[in-house]
C-alpha cells in the first residue's frame, strides 16, 4: 500500500509540523505517487571576497565588462578586486547599464565606473533606498518620501526632476522593474508606472493599476518568474498578476508575523526548470517553487537559516553570497555537501489508515557509495504525540556501490490508531537522495540481493 509523504513544509502552532527540509518536490508522472523528492542544490565553494557578510550582488552582460560585482562588508568588488568603500551595513540595491553601476545604500547613493567608487551628489544629500534603469533613464527612490527621481546622466541628479507616487499617504518602501513597467510599493499601496516618451516626465502612473496591498519590507520584493513577489503589509506573500495573488499558506504567514522586519529578506533563482523564491525569516529559511506551488524549508549545517543570503545568475551559474562571511558559493547539482558541511535532508511521512505497520519500504537512490567508503544510510524516527517527543533514530543502509536493487526500509514500525503516528525520514550522507514512493506492509521474502 502506498502512503503519502509531505510534499511541502507546514509549521503552525498546535498543529503537527510537516517537514520538508533541503528537498523539493518534482512532478514525475510515471511514479506511483506522481512526484519525487529531490535534494536542493549544494553550496560549492566558488570564491572568498572580503570579510563579509555579502550585502549585494550584481551581474549583467555588457555592464562594466560583464564582471561579477559584489558588496562584501564595507567594500565593492569587481571579481576579487576592491574598488572602494560602500556606506552602511545593511543589504544594498544595485543596478547597472552602460553608464555604470548605482548602489542604493539607504544612507545615500553611490556609483562605480568599474575602476573606482564615488558618492553621488543627490538632492539634499538624502538617503536612497532603491535604484534602477528603465528606457535609458536612471531612477532612484528618496528615503522617507514618495518621490522617484530620474536622470539621463547618473552623475547629475536635479532636485526638481522627480515624479511622485500619489495614491498613498505613506512613504515608498521599494520598487521592482518588470519588463517595461516600474512597480512601486508603499506600505499600503502598489502603484505601477510606465514610460511616456516625454523628457520632462519620463514615467507616469497607469490608471486602474493601483492595488490596496503594499509591502512590509523592501528586501522581500523580488523579480520572479516574469513578475514580482513580495511580503505584503498584512504578512501574506503575494505574486503580481492581474491583481496580487496570495501564494503563502497560514503556516508561512504565522512565521512572518513572528519575524522581525530586519530578518525578512528574499531572493530568487532558477534551477532545472524550477523558479525558487527564497524567503529568510527570523526562525529560518523557506522557499516557494513556481513549478509546483509548494513551499519547502532550507537550512545549513547547525543552523535553521540557509547561509545563501542572496545571489545572481552569472552566465549559466547561480552564485550566492554568504550571510556572515565573504564566501561566494556556486549552486551545484550532483554535489551533496555544502563545502565541508553535511546537508541534512528531512521529510515527514503521514500515516492515514489505522492498523499495524509491519514494514515500511522506500523506493530511493541506492548503490552510489564510492568503493572506498561505507554505504550511506536512511534514518527514521517516529512520534505518537504530534512531534512533541520522538523515539530514537533507526537506520537502513542505502547499499554499497553497485547494489542498485538494495531494498531500503524498516520492520515493525508500530500501530496506527486515531492517526497518532508521525514519522520523519532523514538522509545526511553525501549521496544522492531521490525518494520516489513509500509502501507499507509489502509482501517481503525471496533471496537477498
Amino acid at each position: 500500500m502506498l502512503i503519502p509523504y509531505g510534499i511541502g513544509a507546514y509549521k503552525r502552532s498546535d498543529i503537527p509540523q510537516i517537514r520538508l527540509l533541503n528537498q523539493y518536490v518534482e512532478k514525475v508522472p510515471e511514479n506511483p505517487n506522481g512526484v519525487a523528492l529531490l535534494p536542493r542544490p549544494a553550496l560549492e565553494a566558488y570564491d572568498t571576497i572580503g570579510g563579509g557578510p555579502i550585502r549585494g550582488m550584481f551581474y549583467e552582460d555588457g555592464v562594466l565588462g560583464s564582471a561579477l560585482l559584489t558588496v562584501s562588508g564595507g567594500s565593492l568588488y569587481s571579481g576579487s578586486s576592491s574598488l572602494g568603500a560602500i556606506a552602511g551595513s545593511d543589504r544594498v540595491v544595485m543596478a547597472g547599464d552602460t553608464q555604470g553601476l548605482l548602489i542604493a545604500t539607504g544612507i545615500g547613493l553611490q556609483r562605480s565606473d568599474g575602476a573606482t567608487v564615488s558618492t553621488v551628489s543627490f538632492p539634499d544629500d538624502a538617503g536612497v533606498i532603491w535604484a534602477g534603469f528603465l528606457g535609458g533613464y536612471a531612477f532612484a527612490i528618496r528615503a522617507s518620501s514618495r518621490r522617484i527621481y530620474f536622470t539621463l546622466d547618473i552623475t547629475t541628479w536635479d532636485a526638481l526632476d522627480y515624479v511622485s507616487a500619489e495614491q498613498s499617504a505613506s512613504n515608498l518602501v521599494g520598487a521592482c522593474i518588470i519588463g517595461d513597467q516600474l512597480w512601486t510599493f508603499s506600505n499600503d499601496k502598489i502603484e505601477i508606472f510606465v514610460l511616456t516618451g516625454i523628457s520632462d516626465t519620463p514615467i507616469q502612473a497607469v490608471q486602474g493599476r493601483v492595488f490596496n496591498r503594499g509591502a512590509r519590507v523592501r528586501d522581500s520584493i523580488v523579480a520572479y518568474d516574469n513578475t514580482v513577489v513580495w511580503v505584503g503589509n498584512n504578512g501574506i506573500v503575494y505574486r503580481g498578476e492581474g491583481t496580487p495573488v496570495r501564494i503563502s499558506d497560514h503556516g508561512i504567514e504565522e512565521r512572518i508575523a513572528a519575524s522581525s522586519v530586519e530578518d525578512i529578506k528574499a531572493w530568487s533563482f532558477p534551477w532545472l526548470g524550477h523558479d525558487f523564491y527564497v524567503l529568510h525569516l527570523s526562525d529560518g529559511t523557506t522557499c516557494y517553487d513556481a513549478a509546483t506551488q509548494q513551499w519547502h524549508d532550507l537550512g545549513s549545517y547547525g543552523r535553521d537559516r540557509w547561509r545563501a543570503a542572496l545571489g545572481v545568475l552569472y552566465g549559466t551559474d547561480i552564485i550566492a553570497g554568504d550571510d556572515s562571511t565573504g564566501a561566494l558559493w556556486r549552486l551545484s547539482d550532483g554535489v551533496y555537501a555544502d563545502g565541508s558541511d553535511p546537508i541534512q535532508r528531512i521529510f515527514s511521512v503521514i500515516f492515514q489508515n489505522n492498523g499495524f505497520i509491519d514494514n515500511m519500504m522506500f523506493d530511493c537512490t541506492t548503490g552510489t557509495a564510492p568503493i572506498d567508503q561505507p554505504p550511506g544510510v536512511l534514518e527514521m524516527r517516529t512520534s505518537r504525540n504530534g512531534g512533541d517527543t520522538w523515539g530514537n533514530w533507526r537506520q537502513s543502509t542505502l547499499g554499497e556501490q553497485g547494489k542498485w536493487r538494495k531494498r531500503v526500509g524498516f520492520r515493525r514500525v508500530g500501530i496506527v490508531d486515531q492517526g497518532n503516528l508521525l514519522a520523519e525520514i532523514r538522509i545526511t550522507d553525501p549521496r544522492p537522495s531521490r525518494v520516489s514512493y513509500i509502501r507499507v506492509n509489502e509482501a517481503l521474502g525471496g533471496r537477498g540481493r
